[in-house]
């Protein structure tokens, strides 16, 4: 049984964990891009395809604070993974949506084409299989499959239901969870190691950070200020996209609510764990509330 399992205080460790394993998992998407991109590395800046916020390793580190229980190896594989889908999202978005700035640079296709960004986009895509399944003997490839599927299930139906007419608030919460839950719920979820109840707590958790991140992606999107987002925004209002915020005169007021009562039940699932309650509420804090901060969104008060 682990630490956590047990709920028992943790003691503190020694240096950084939380920073070790970011820079791991770096390292890791690092070593994998090298390898990938020999081929065309004279035409691609390995730069473009690098990693962003690290949202989904963030959450993973500050919570492997808590439980230890997870193999940290295992689980920096994992994430480097999600990470690599993760840029494989944007490769094929950017595309999509004609979206031509992304994190403060031009859009990957605007410098090397549409038809390469895609193809790239499908390679990422490859190179995050072949990632976890080399990590600890592929156990966890099922489940990364079905959160990857999961991913690209909610954004076809998406598009599929942006034709219709009107806005189902149920239908737009759950194509955002489905949309960016799976991927967070799943890394958060292997946190747990051994600790079947924890574990599974985790994982919804993880479903209900992304689900609040991609309402907030939906906001910035009709509210938000391109320079601060670094990212072209206006898109899902011009592709008729079916989202939370689209049409809804009170969608700032609305969201950000959901959102807090989003953060709030999930920290209050987490309540027999204080030291991973803990640590989510610094990854809430810490991570990514400032990251929202910066980009001229407050979604809870001061010391949630």
């Amino acid at each position: 049984m682990s630490i956590a399992e047990q709920n028992t205080p943790v003691r503190p460790l020694a240096g950084s964990l939380y920073g070790e394993f970011l820079s791991r998992v770096r390292s890791v998407v690092a070593e994998r891009l090298e390898g990938l991109l020999g081929p065309v590395e004279t035409w691609i800046d390995q730069a473009a395809l690098s990693p962003g916020k690290m949202l989904r390793t963030r959450l993973a580190g500050r919570l492997l604070e808590a439980t230890g229980s997870a193999d940290r190896e295992t689980l920096a594989h994992c994430c480097a993974a999600c990470e690599l889908v993760h840029t494989a999202s944007l490769c094929h978005d950017d595309v999509i949506d004609g979206g031509r700035v992304r994190r403060a640079a031009p859009a990957l296709w605007c410098d090397v084409g549409v038809t390469s960004a895609v193809l790239l986009g499908d390679a990422l895509l490859c190179e995050s299989v072949d990632v976890v399944a080399t990590a600890a003997d592929g156990r966890h490839t099922r489940r990364f499959l079905a959160a990857v599927r999961e991913v690209l299930i909610a954004e076809a139906e998406q598009e599929l239901l942006g034709r219709a007419a009107g806005t189902d608030e149920r239908a737009c919460l759950r194509l955002a969870r489905g949309k960016t839950g799976p991927l967070f719920g799943f890394v958060a979820g292997l946190c747990g190691g051994g600790a079947v109840r924890l574990s599974g707590i985790l994982r919804e958790v993880g479903y209900a950070i992304g689900t609040s991140y991609q309402l907030i992606d939906d906001l910035l999107d009709i509210a938000g200020d391109e320079a601060k987002c670094g990212k072209t925004l206006g898109t899902d209002r011009q592709r008729h996209t079916l989202t939370l915020a689209q049409g809804r005169p009170d969608a700032g007021p609305l969201i950000l609510g959901m959102v807090r009562t989003i953060w709030a039940s999930a920290l209050g699932r987490l309540a027999p764990w204080p030291a991973v309650q803990q640590q989510a509420r610094l990854f809430l804090e810490n991570d990514l509330r400032p990251l929202l901060h910066e980009q001229g969104i407050e979604p809870d008060p001061k010391g949630l």
